[in-house]
């Protein structure tokens, strides 16, 4: 690989992985340190210790589980059951539901992917209350199980 010219002008883009890109070539000294190794005993044995400590009325929320986990999950499921989960960003508008959840001969959903124990925003709550007045269905999913009731109800 060559080295870029130093007196041309490049513009900066970012993969997204962590490496700063210029004109398609990686600049010098941008990799990022590894993250170090943990056994797996380790791991398991601090988990076990921040159990979170419950009585048998209260739903088990593990808050361990990211959105994206979450989302993942919502996506495969929904494939395997036979239909389409679209990412939907609305250009120039934020507090947009995350999913376009379509099933063949069903009437499609809007899907808010949180972390579990999560509400949605205060303007994330607004947008679904005018979807709604419009005559569009929203659901918020902030659990697998939740998911899966989802998607049962639509297949």
């Amino acid at each position: 690989m060559a080295r870029p010219r130093k007196d041309a002008v490049l513009r900066l883009d970012y993969n997204g992985l962590g490496d700063i890109l210029t004109a398609g070539i990686p600049m010098w000294g941008t990799r990022k340190p590894r993250a170090k190794r943990v056994p797996k005993e380790a791991v398991a044995s601090e988990m076990a210790d921040n159990a979170p400590v419950r009585d048998a009325k209260t739903p088990r929320i593990d808050r361990r589980v990211k959105e994206k986990v979450i989302e993942a999950y919502l996506v495969k499921e929904v494939e395997k059951a036979g239909g389409e989960a679209f990412k939907v960003q609305f250009i120039g508008r934020r507090a947009c539901p995350d999913r376009l959840v379509m099933f063949p001969d069903r009437p499609c959903v809007w899907v808010e992917v949180k972390a579990p124990g999560e509400k949605p925003r205060a303007d994330q709550q607004r947008m679904h209350t005018r979807m709604r007045a419009l005559g569009q269905t929203v659901e918020v999913v902030d659990t697998l199980d939740v998911a899966d009731a989802l998607i049962a109800g639509l297949i």
